[in-house]
């Protein structure tokens, strides 16, 4: 019979450590995931909270719109303007070719004058359909409202009584004509949560680009 020496015995006593260490090791790293896990899928479904209170951020297109103020009309009696008496220029804020030489054409259909609605061509990238007016533009602005969804409405320094259209990337369509169609005995109502126009500082109306591709020439 072969009797282990003291070699064999040192040996058999270091594999056994190692393979103990090797057991701790691992099994603190398995209790760290695990831990780690549970944590993450706590704060996940809301049981806790994070230990931060960063909300996530991102890029509002609207956010340049928000503390525009909307004019409210000079009186409670002000009547929709008559539309082939309304000067319109059309602005293409979009990379939607021909954007503003269609809507040209749709609103001329609809009894804008030809004489006085003008494609203009471009200007920078709006995520917003706007109408820009001055003080003597306002019922004009409100009645060419109508066929659009929800335009952000500016006031800015302009002394006549034109109006301009800046196409932005929410536009889709022109409003139904039976729906945008305005009873001219019928005065206009405000837009929500307007502001008398004394109480607005106007902006400068804009400089546009000179027209491009995208409505280089009027349609019509």
């Amino acid at each position: 019979m072969t009797t282990p020496t003291d070699a064999d015995r040192a040996g058999s006593v270091r594999r056994r450590h190692l393979r103990e260490r090797q057991a701790a090791v691992f099994g603190l790293l398995i209790a760290v995931l695990a831990f780690v896990g549970l944590g993450s899928a706590a704060i996940y479904t809301g049981a806790v909270s994070a230990p931060f209170s960063r909300d996530f951020t991102t890029s509002d297109p609207n956010a340049k719109y928000a503390g525009i103020k909307v004019p409210c009309l000079p009186n409670d009696k002000v009547l929709p303007v008559a539309l082939d008496k309304i000067t319109l220029n059309i602005y293409n804020a979009t990379d939607r070719l021909q954007l503003g030489s269609a809507n040209r054409f749709e609103l001329i259909k609809r009894g804008y004058a030809p004489a006085v609605v003008r494609v203009k061509g471009n200007l920078e990238a709006e995520a917003r359909t706007l109408l820009r007016f001055g003080a003597n533009g306002v019922a004009a602005a409100y009645t060419t409202s109508s066929w659009y969804a929800d335009p952000v409405l500016i006031l800015d320094d302009r002394a006549d009584a034109s109006v301009d259209l800046v196409l932005g990337a929410d536009f889709v369509n022109l409003t139904p004509e039976e729906d945008g169609v305005l009873d001219p005995k019928q005065p206009l109502t405000d837009r929500r949560r307007c502001t008398k126009i004394e109480k607005i500082t106007p902006q400068k109306a804009p400089t546009p680009s000179p027209p491009a591709a995208k409505d280089a020439k009027p349609a019509g």
